[in-house]
């Protein structure tokens, strides 16, 4: 019956254990920033339905170094192999390591693989129509420098030498390709397709920033004016309240505009500030993180 199990940000070792998987009713599990290692049993694919969380529900087992790609467990809910994948033992911050046959961390590899944690750093921010306001961000985990290859929808080319991170400011949609050549070893060169995708923008979500849920009829609810506006557009919206602390207090599947300050069990919650994330339309990229304020 367990639904939530938080162990992140302590320096708990080991192997995550396979018995997880019997967990059939949760809804949060949270393992990261701690020292877990080996490989994920396939017990835990029954996790994967959750999706990443990050303020409240679903699973992030992140920054786990000696687990396959650090933690990165939606690699593994993709059925990518396991063995190969990049970790690092930190004995030596410069040497590639991946994880060997027997599932432990500290294999070394002589060259750059495609399990090298290059592309799952970059991060996309997407672009209104005939706008160029999409961005590319790539953080490099490794002291390595690269020479980047930019290459814009348009065919244009740009260099970028000695890189260890790299941003892309205003960017029209299409696909953008980005190539690594390695500068201690140019024979080591590894390409990516990067799709910046269009939103939509012909709307501009007004959210309130404070609630007085007084009975009186005015300004009682938290409403969102693009699904007051048009609530059959985002039949899959989601809206998560939580406090100061990350607990979830209120969770709506799909919101109908009607919170009024209450916990799951209908109860009022005291003045003060909450915390929310709003999930209007995720194949859209329109999700809304804010504060909001009761005052009765």
């Amino acid at each position: 019956n367990l639904v939530s199990l938080r162990l992140e940000n302590n320096q708990l070792t080991g192997s995550i254990p396979s018995e997880y998987g019997e967990l059939t009713r949760i809804e949060t599990i949270f393992l990261f920033n701690n020292n877990l290692s080996d490989c994920y049993p396939e017990p835990l694919t029954t996790f994967c339905h959750l999706g990443e969380g990050e303020f409240g529900r679903g699973y992030n087992f992140r920054n786990n170094s000696e687990l396959p790609w650090k933690g990165n467990f939606s690699n593994f809910c993709d059925g990518i192999m396991q063995i190969g994948a990049n970790c690092n033992t930190g004995v030596d911050s410069l040497l590639i390591e991946v994880i060997g046959e027997d599932c432990s961390c500290g294999e070394p590899v002589e060259s750059v693989t495609e399990t090298t944690p290059l592309f799952e750093n970059i991060e996309v921010k997407g672009t209104c129509p005939n706008e160029a306001t999409g961005q590319i961000l790539w953080n490099n985990s490794s002291a390595t420098t690269y020479t980047i290859e930019w290459t814009s929808p348009d065919n244009i080319t740009t260099i970028f030498p000695r890189q260890t991170n790299l941003f892309l400011p205003d960017l029209t949609n299409g696909v953008h390709v980005l190539t690594f050549i390695d500068e201690n070893n140019s024979d080591i060169v590894q390409n990516q397709q990067v799709a910046v995708p269009i939103l939509s923008c012909s709307t501009q979500t007004q959210v309130p920033q404070a609630i007085t849920p007084n009975g009186d009829g005015l300004n009682d609810r938290f409403i969102f004016e693009d699904l007051e506006n048009n609530p059959a557009a985002f039949p899959d919206n989601e809206l998560v309240i939580f406090n100061r602390w990350g607990d979830i207090l209120y969770t709506a599947k799909p919101y109908n505009n009607d919170w009024e300050g209450t916990n799951t069990t209908g109860n009022n919650v005291p003045e003060g500030t909450y915390y929310y994330v709003f999930k209007l339309d995720l194949n859209q990229g329109l999700i809304f993180k804010g504060s909001i304020t009761i005052i009765r």
